[in-house]
């Protein structure tokens, strides 16, 4: 609800589409999503969801691996998954599994299964519940639209938010041009239906890399498929923040407070207004590495059965 709040006050909101894409249904979600008044909003729930098998693949089948368990010990075992570890030795895990499948459905049926969008090649804009917007994020999507038609430019992805805000200081008209790279562009992130057809024809090598994080799949699979890599478009100050930094599955601390994380982000926005809303763009030259080098996989991603499922959904 915390999330849906800021989108409501952006300008030129009503001029959206809002896709709420889930992997858990609640009454509490369809009220979230009932209670939208300030644009058009579709509900899709992935059929590949935990909630839907809680006791058999893409959940936790009980004779699945432990995750932990040494290659030689799963074989005696006879477990399912048993000749299928990562890269690291290790087994399975469904919570981890399901953030590069539910990320890849999401996008799939976006594209490929949404009606109203069969026509559609403009910019898709991806959020997470965890992350609030700027009440000018749709003025700087804009004018980040206008500045690559207007000047031809060959760019796949544009980026309004940053998981290291601190980290850029200036004006909000201020923009760079870089290279694609997980840790600084996976949080605010549009690409249109043209990326989409380069990742879907990349779909072997997306769903086969060795890693769960679907942003870190998505950095190399230029790399894997042989082409170039994400062009970006990156504004300096963010329109998008993370207030999930206390929350979260990566967090290991006891202390979630997402009103307190909410309220932080209120108080940012609240000392940059003077820079919102900008007339124009001025590029600079970024501020990071110009080439990024391929890092070794994450893992977690080594069972063939979500390699399989992955590459289904775009078959």
């Amino acid at each position: 609800q915390r999330s849906q709040r800021k989108p409501e006050k952006a300008r030129h909101s009503q001029s959206i589409l809002l896709i709420i894409s889930a992997d858990f249904v609640s009454s509490e979600l369809v009220g979230v999503v009932e209670g939208v008044r300030f644009c058009q909003v579709i509900l899709i729930l992935s059929p590949h969801s935990i909630q839907l098998h809680p006791s058999s693949f893409p959940g936790t089948d009980p004779k699945d691996c432990p995750a932990r368990i040494k290659r030689p010990e799963a074989v005696e075992r006879g477990c399912l998954n048993a000749q299928h570890p990562d890269m690291y030795g290790h087994y399975r895990e469904a919570p981890f599994s399901a953030i590069k499948l539910h990320w890849w459905w999401k996008a799939a049926f976006v594209f490929n299964d949404i009606r109203a969008l069969a026509a559609h090649q403009g910019w898709v804009l991806m959020l997470e519940e965890d992350h609030i917007v700027s009440e000018d994020f749709i003025h700087v999507v804009n004018l980040l639209d206008s500045l690559i038609k207007r000047e031809n430019r060959d760019v796949d992805i544009i980026n309004i938010g940053r998981q290291r805000p601190t980290q850029y200081l200036g004006t909000g008209k201020q923009y760079s041009e870089e290279e694609f790279f997980s840790v600084y562009n996976n949080m605010g992130f549009a690409f249109r239906r043209s990326m989409w057809e380069v990742l879907r024809n990349c779909s072997k090598e997306f769903c086969e890399y060795d890693d769960y994080n679907w942003d870190w799949t998505l950095q190399m699979s230029p790399h894997l498929c042989g082409r170039r890599h994400w062009k970006t478009l990156a504004m300096n100050q963010p329109r998008v923040y993370h207030i999930g930094t206390t929350c979260g599955i990566h967090q290991k601390t006891q202390r979630c407070n997402a009103d307190e994380e909410f309220n932080k982000v209120n108080g940012i926005f609240r000392s940059q207004s003077g820079q919102l809303f900008p007339d124009s763009l001025e590029a600079i030259p970024s501020r990071r590495p110009r080439t990024i080098t391929p890092k070794k996989p994450n893992g977690g991603w080594g069972d063939v059965r979500d390699h399989e499922l992955c590459k289904s959904i775009v078959a």
